[in-house]
């Protein structure tokens, strides 16, 4: 095979040879840049989602903290006790505990 290379191009035969050589290894490390550029992209990806998971968690506690606010209304058909805070009488959303102010 190399032979008739070398018959047919006689002395520029090494030069296709390297040539070729040069071509395949071009693509071969093209390859492999394009593989660790996507394995780069992929661990950035992960240590984002990573990032934002831990920022969701230490914020979950900081909202969990706020006080609740009592409610205003309680409703009730019937007197079940002394409630602290409230005053259970009829008012414009019907029978139930109502806040004192």
């Amino acid at each position: 095979m190399l032979e008739g290379l070398f018959e047919q191009y006689g002395e520029y035969s090494q030069f296709i040879i390297m040539g070729v050589f040069l071509l395949i290894g071009a693509a071969i490390y093209g390859g492999y840049l394009y593989y660790k550029k996507q394995e780069d992209m992929k661990n950035v990806n992960q240590a984002l989602l990573q990032q934002q998971q831990l920022q969701q968690v230490q914020e979950q506690p900081k909202q969990e903290q706020q006080p609740k606010q009592p409610p205003v209304f309680v409703p009730s058909d019937t007197f079940k006790g002394e409630q602290k805070g409230y005053t259970f009488k009829n008012g414009p959303n019907g029978n139930g505990y109502y806040m004192d102010k």
